[in-house]
């Protein structure tokens, strides 16, 4: 992947206008000024566990950066088989049951919230970078953290706003459900079926383990659906699981990528076409690209993970090191441009904001991956 960023850096007299280029693996020149901002800090990121590469393209891009910047990072993906008993003074309370039961998301969030204190019971660590696996078993866990004044910023997969200080989002919920239903759209009208007119059957589909946004995603999918295709009709209830009876949709909206690879094995032992069916959704370009070229799909979206990685890296290093934002404001990252702290409620009105280290920052890198561009990226 190509990504070329222009960033200009005032510092007093001086005006240094900076044109990075980085090519996958290619190392990023280091900046003659000092970073004072973030210098000598040290960020973990814990990952979801049982996380596919995905994640560690965050961390690529984090890590792509952070010798520029004079940041450590550590990146650990918690693992169930290597789980402990944790020690009994556990700054984080009971992070861990004795014995790990239950569905994949019980045994998923416990492994992550065990891997979240090994990582923070460094003393070097001076902020974490998390993507959360069930926000509502996991906020105690970051709340408590934050009192133990390291700074709390999360990527992919959100907690609450009072147990975070900053999310780094690639858009807002809003956006994200309505650019999937753009994608469903698209991929119909290269069907030659008429979106805007046609009587469209659709359903959603998501993996086991629905996150926070995904269910938000599909809500704002579906009241973008009835203000601009009231044609359309749900065809069946949200699933979970993959739908083997095709005859009664039309289109099948992914919001992960598990998910959109498994509907799309379906149609493929179906011997079924993208010119049969849509089936559209999130996933990265190195793992949809094959069912492209099989055209199983025409089209499907995602977005920049190293720049999600790398912003909420330095993020978290500049809130570690003691300094402070606000909504409203913005914050220069070296290479990467400015980026604008919004009010929680941008992803949910119903959230309220801190009055400082407390918002959401939004990427805006959004990408429509097809045939004829998912090649140009590395993840």
């Amino acid at each position: 992947m190509l990504i070329i960023r222009k960033v200009q850096m005032i510092n007093k007299k001086i005006s240094l206008v900076i044109t990075v280029i980085m090519i996958a693996t290619q190392s990023i020149p280091v900046l003659s000024e000092e970073t004072v901002e973030v210098d000598g800090a040290t960020v973990a990121m814990v990952s979801h566990p049982f996380s596919d590469t995905n994640d560690k393209y965050v961390y690529y891009g984090a890590r792509e950066f952070a010798s520029a910047w004079n940041i450590e990072v550590t990146y650990n993906t918690p693992d169930i088989d290597s789980i402990n008993e944790l020690e009994t003074e556990n700054p984080i309370e009971e992070a861990q049951t004795e014995t790990i039961s239950g569905s994949r998301g019980e045994e998923e969030t416990a492994v992550q919230i065990q891997e979240i204190y090994n990582q923070i019971k460094d003393p070097s660590v001076d902020a974490l970078c998390v993507s959360a696996v069930q926000s509502d078993k996991v906020n105690n866990k970051l709340k408590n953290i934050m009192n133990m004044g390291i700074p709390v910023i999360t990527w992919g997969s959100d907690a609450d706003p009072a147990s975070r200080n900053i999310m780094v989002a690639p858009d807002s919920r809003k956006n994200m459900g309505e650019m999937l239903v753009q994608l469903g759209v698209d991929c119909l009208n290269q069907r030659d079926v008429k979106a805007e007119s046609a009587a469209v059957k659709y359903c959603w589909l998501s993996s086991s383990q629905e996150t926070d946004e995904e269910v938000e995603w599909k809500k704002a999918g579906d009241k973008y659906i009835l203000e601009k295709y009231p044609n359309w009709e749900k065809a069946s209830d949200d699933g979970e699981k993959t739908i083997t009876d095709l005859s009664d949709v039309d289109v099948i909206l992914c919001t992960d990528q598990e998910i959109l690879i498994d509907q799309l094995e379906v149609m493929d032992k179906k011997n079924l076409t993208r010119d049969d069916i849509t089936v559209t959704g999130f996933g990265v370009p190195s793992k949809i690209k094959k069912y492209c070229s099989d055209e199983l799909i025409y089209e499907w979206g995602y977005w920049d993970l190293q720049l999600e990685g790398a912003v909420a890296c330095y993020v978290a290093a500049y809130l570690g090191m003691g300094n402070v934002v606000r909504t409203g404001e913005t914050i220069s990252i070296p290479y990467l441009g400015d980026y604008r702290i919004y009010e929680n409620g941008v992803i949910d009105e119903n959230f309220g904001t801190g009055k400082v280290n407390s918002g959401v920052i939004l990427l805006d890198e959004t990408i429509v991956l097809t045939e004829e561009n998912a090649d140009k990226f590395c993840f």
